[in-house]
């Protein structure tokens, strides 16, 4: 039988050789996908939107969930969270081994967290608006957009489903909340930085998937459904050129000539 601290460096070893391989499969699969994938087109025009575009692009990325666009993806995402129900026992039974997963759930547990992505997105945003670097304001408005989109739609499902956590901790399991914000921003950081960027940003999204079937926080239902979301959401933000199209909301302020200020809106039906 080895000593302890024999038994104690000979797992760190393999620990080490773990992290080395994990790491040379993603730097293998992002340089495979910058050869092979080009950057996605940019989000919007020659120039960044406005803050005051903020609110009217925020009620269109709603109603924009619907779209024709999203029903493929929408598919694909139902039939795999149906598909995943008669693996949940496996999955659960294959985290639940301690020695093999010790330590996995760490970064994964604080990585989606809204919590942490939410300040981190307000951070960038709002720096991002101090400089001239359009490419930084289109991305972290697309991120800021996501975000409350992501959390609001997700929010409001969890309340509706009310499934319980595997730890029995709380009603708010379905979806992923963690998995849905990681998929949304790996899904941005492609759309605006292509492959290069969204590659690894996917592999860390699914880590962060893993590693709440580890934490027992979900069940392999919840993280594919939070994915799926996670990936429309980031889809929608992204796919409208703010530039070369006429709104389906319109609002203004006005001052009438006796004084006072009035609110206008305006909402078109159909599209050009």
């Amino acid at each position: 039988m080895l000593p302890h601290t024999a038994y104690k460096g000979r797992e760190r070893s393999v620990a080490r050789r773990r992290l080395i391989f994990v790491c040379g499969v993603l730097l293998t699969a992002q340089g495979a996908s910058a050869q092979y994938f080009k950057p996605a087109p940019p989000a919007f025009g020659e120039e960044a939107p406005s803050m005051r575009e903020f609110p009217l692009d925020l009620a269109e990325n709603f109603t924009g969930l619907f779209a024709s666009e999203n029903l493929m993806p929408l598919l694909i995402g139902t039939a795999g969270t149906f598909a995943a129900m008669p693996l949940q026992d496996n999955t659960k039974n294959f985290f639940e081994n301690e020695e093999r997963w010790r330590g996995f759930a760490g970064a994964g547990r604080e990585g989606g967290k809204s919590q942490f992505i939410g300040p981190a997105i307000g951070v960038g945003f709002l720096l991002s608006r101090t400089t001239n670097n359009t490419k930084a304001k289109k991305f972290t408005y697309s991120l800021a957009q996501g975000f409350i989109v992501t959390n609001v739609v997700s929010g409001s499902i969890k309340k509706m489903v009310g499934r319980q956590r595997p730890d029995e901790s709380s009603n708010v399991s379905f979806p992923s909340g963690h998995t849905a914000n990681s998929f949304m921003v790996a899904s941005v950081a492609a759309h605006h930085y292509g492959w290069k960027v969204g590659a690894p940003a996917y592999a860390f999204a699914a880590y962060v998937g893993s590693s709440r079937l580890k934490s027992r926080k979900h069940f392999l239902t919840d993280v594919v459904a939070g994915a799926t979301l996670g990936y429309i959401v980031g889809r929608t933000v992204t796919r409208q050129d703010r530039k070369n199209r006429e709104r389906r909301i319109n609002w203004g302020i006005s001052v009438p000539p006796g004084g006072g200020a009035a609110l206008g809106m305006g909402i078109r039906l159909g599209r050009n």
